[in-house]
């Protein structure tokens, strides 16, 4: 798997920029595909030269514009070229030494029923050395996520799991990293924050018994577990303990110059907690009275979501705001919403003002929460909209609790299905606040 699909990943839960409307693709497939693998002789050979032409098409790529459409046709003509790889071997004939290159070529290829074959021979085969068993232990861990999520599946890939960690740190770190990633982004995908917490503490652990190098070469893995686990503690209200543990990051990993830089803005989000709430600010506003340009967030218990018309995970919040409303409003619970002008709805681009806030009406009307909306100007300018800046919003959802006298106690990025339960948590207690 490309290492640039973690980061399309990542926007499962928390959409930072709006996806703009898709205007061409670029392909990649002819450069890719331009010469014969037929000249190779085994898996491994077929795998090397996939390789090396991927690796190729991503030097190009990252000297060109940053491009989404870029990397997926990468990702599809390496699917291509993969498969045929694997039309040429059979799995039943092919030497012990080639069966981790087969593992490899069946995941890149999306064959599973023949990936999960090739992983029960491999691991079955005698003498597999400790690297080609670490690569077949986690291309089973990526084929197996690809299953419908549930107690068997897990159960059978924590299982994966556990036999790639009793390997030799040696031969198998690398693999062990990405596979507790996977895992725990697949968790924090499904609503488990309790998976996603098991597995970044694993890789936080794990990156203080390895040398250095090893951490620098597992950033992405280890940087990200910091992450996951910080905003988990800090959507349960302990945000005292994942500030400790996000500046830790200057200390635990000198390494990874860039760590620090990347926890910044989750760091700078948290230590707002606790502060005065900034009054929201905007030139149009839904569901409030005519003239208004600011709200202050004093003398009701506030939930703030900051949401976007474009935004998937913020549509799965509304009926969750309906239902605390409905419950808390009695006792002084509000919703309010911040957004701002992105210049196109839907298929719409380049809209004028007027006509994209007719269209925000439409949208968050259909959300039944008659909540203020705070609609600022500009066209996606974060670092010119007094509210984003004010609350250090990076990604959408961001929901922020304040109490009655307008402190912020609560700070959640991005939305599962346990963040229900959780809010529910806070604001029964905030509430009861005198």
């Amino acid at each position: 798997m490309l290492p640039s699909l973690l980061l399309l990943a990542a926007l499962v839960h928390t959409q930072t920029t709006p996806p703009p409307p898709q205007t061409g693709r670029v392909s990649l497939d002819g450069q890719l595909s331009q010469g014969s693998l037929e000249a190779t002789k085994t898996p491994t050979e077929c795998l090397a030269a996939v390789r090396s032409r991927v690796a190729k098409a991503q030097r190009d790529a990252a000297a060109a514009p940053p491009s989404i459409s870029a990397v997926s046709g990468i990702v599809g003509a390496q699917k291509g070229l993969a498969a045929q790889c694997t039309a040429r071997f059979d799995l039943a004939t092919a030497a012990p030494a080639d069966l981790a290159s087969l593992v490899e070529l069946y995941n890149m290829a999306g064959q599973y029923d023949r990936l999960q074959a090739a992983v029960t021979r491999a691991l079955t085969a005698p003498n597999l050395a400790g690297r080609d068993r670490a690569t077949v232990l986690l291309a089973a861990v990526q084929a197996g996520l690809a299953d419908p999520p549930g107690a068997e599946r897990d159960a059978r890939l924590e299982g994966f799991v556990a036999q790639l960690d009793r390997l030799p740190a040696a031969s198998a770190i690398n693999q062990q990293f990405t596979a507790h990633q996977r895992m725990r982004v697949s968790y924090d995908t499904d609503g488990q924050p309790d998976g996603a917490a098991k597995h970044a503490t694993w890789s936080i652990e794990a990156a203080k018994r390895i040398s250095g190098t090893q951490r620098s070469d597992n950033k992405s893995p280890i940087v990200g577990a910091y992450l996951n686990l910080a905003r988990i503690w800090a959507s349960r209200g302990e945000t005292t303990r994942a500030i400790a543990l996000l500046k830790r990051v200057s200390t635990d990993l000198p390494e990874i110059p860039t760590a620090v830089k990347s926890v910044k803005g989750d760091l700078e989000r948290l230590q707002l907690v606790g502060k005065p709430a900034a009054p929201l600010a905007a030139s149009r506003w839904l569901n409030v009275p005519t003239g208004t340009k600011t709200l202050d967030l004093k003398g009701q218990v506030t939930l703030l979501e900051f949401s976007a018309h474009w935004c998937i995970p913020c549509k799965e919040t509304y009926p969750a705001l309906v239902r605390l409303r409905d419950k808390y409003g009695p006792a002084g619970f509000r919703v309010v919403l911040a957004t701002e002008m992105y210049g196109f709805y839907e298929k719409e681009t380049n809209i004028t003002g007027d006509a994209e806030f007719a269209r925000d009406r439409e949208y968050f009307a259909a959300t039944h929460l008659n909540a203020p909306v705070a609609v600022a100007d500009g066209v996606h300018s974060p670092d010119e909209n007094p509210n984003q800046v004010n609350y250090k919003v990076d990604g959408l959802p961001q929901i922020v609790l304040v109490d009655r006298r307008g402190v912020i106690r609560l700070m959640m990025g991005g939305y599962d299905k346990s963040s229900e339960a959780t809010l529910t948590r806070q604001i029964d207690a905030l509430v009861k606040e005198k």
